[in-house]
């Protein structure tokens, strides 16, 4: 198929890419977020309303005229909250099958809003929380379908060196963005080696003397290998859905230690794949735990990254998307 691929230039997006060709299509990307390489003019069209405006009628336009010169099959969409209804009307115009692959937490704001606005206007909507599932009856002309997160295993498989060693080792590692929720567990556990990495705001908390700056997706890989507990937290409020970092951890061959959402035993067996917990006390309780037991630790590490290397990989979704989106193959 010939598929016309729009989202930001993202770790995400490249793998997806990188497994579209893997699988034979011929695919075209086209960044949906041009210029935010450049800091200051993106901020300044995130917070100018007619300066936002004018962007997304650019980035509709360019989209047309891809899809003009292309002449894809079908337009992928990640995330492609910019894309805005007249462009994919357009597209549909042209006989072009559209889909969207949606990454974010469908219950937090500006999402949820902007969901109950678009959802609608594709002819599928990949859901990687499966709740959405149950909007079904709200949007009779769009399929719904339910497809978690994939890894691309090359880009987790790297080498450790003893600097990188020296560098991430630690009881426990979190790399994420900061929130409230993510602080108080956090902080839970600063009587340990803790390392924190990510998104800048971790400089503004009490737990700043533990931030090392953000990482690329090799740099993560290797935090994830070096550490005891790799911790995930999904964001608030809870949905379904477990997000991309549950892969990339077992890609990595971390041990994972995840917070608990209803689509986990779907995608990795609880205790056995990965270890979970449900409150902040039992976060407490399992990081002690595992830390005096470095053979759970390396068996769960173990049988994590085979379920991901058998179940969990970039080109399984991606052969999925297509089954559904050229059913005649």
């Amino acid at each position: 198929m010939k598929i016309l691929c729009i989202g930001a230039d993202s770790p995400f997006t490249h793998q997806v890419l990188r497994a579209l060709e893997d699988e034979g299509h011929e695919v075209r990307w086209l960044n949906e977020r041009s210029g935010a390489s450049l800091p200051l003019f993106w901020k300044l069209v995130r917070k100018v309303p007619v300066f936002r405006r004018v962007r997304n009628m650019l980035l509709g336009r360019r989209i047309v005229s891809a899809a003009e010169n292309f002449r894809p099959d079908a337009a992928l969409v990640l995330k492609g909250t910019s894309v805005k209804e007249p462009t994919l009307r357009r597209l549909r115009s042209m006989g072009i099958r559209l889909a969207n692959w949606f990454p974010e937490n469908g219950r937090r704001e500006p999402y949820r809003g902007w969901l109950n606005a678009h959802i609608g206007l594709y002819d599928v909507f990949f859901c990687f929380d499966s709740e959405l599932l149950e909007r079904q009856g709200d949007v009779p002309n769009t399929r719904l379908v339910w497809l978690p997160f994939g890894v691309d295993p090359r880009v987790f498989d790297v080498s450790v060196s003893a600097d990188d060693r020296e560098q991430y080792a630690c009881d426990v590692v979190f790399i994420g963005a900061c929130y409230p929720e993510r602080v108080r567990a956090l902080f839970a556990l600063q009587h340990l080696n803790l390392k924190i990495f990510g998104w800048k705001g971790w400089e503004q908390t009490e737990l700043a003397n533990r931030y090392h700056g953000p990482l690329d997706v090799c740099e993560s890989a290797k935090a994830y290998r070096c550490a005891k507990i790799c911790l995930n937290m999904n964001l608030e409020p809870p949905i379904a859905g477990v997000n991309v970092k549950t892969f990339e951890i077992a890609a990595a061959g971390g041990f994972q230690l995840t917070d608990f959402r209803d689509d986990l035993p779907r995608v990795f067996e609880g205790g056995r794949e990965v270890a979970v917990f449900r409150s902040l006390e039992g976060l407490r309780a399992q990081v002690e735990h595992y830390l005096a037991d470095e053979e759970a630790r390396s068996a769960i590490a173990r049988a994590g990254h085979k379920r991901a290397l058998r179940d969990h990989t970039m080109r399984a979704r991606v052969r999925q998307m297509m089954k559904i989106l050229n059913p005649k193959q």
